[in-house]
């Protein structure tokens, strides 16, 4: 049933390690990823951005020490 199927990104998502260093922005301030680029299905940093400009993307963040992912899915503009 293709109801049932769940979207290759969402695997992705689970498995992704957030809140930890951009290996492409080592060496910026606020590199941890926690953004989620759905179209490459990788966490991203903020510095990432202007390469993802047109892709969908999600945001996570932490709520009482436990991950909080926005359902809200938006999109990066310049």
């Amino acid at each position: 049933n293709h109801m049932n199927e769940k979207p290759a990104w969402v695997e992705a998502l689970l498995c992704e390690k957030f809140f930890t260093p951009c290996g492409s922005h080592s060496s910026s301030k606020k590199n941890e990823r926690n953004i989620f680029c759905l179209d490459c299905t990788m966490g991203i940093c903020q510095h990432c951005l202007p390469n993802h400009s047109h892709h969908k993307l999600i945001q996570v963040s932490f709520y009482i020490f436990h991950p909080l992912i926005t359902l809200t899915v938006s999109y990066y503009a310049h």
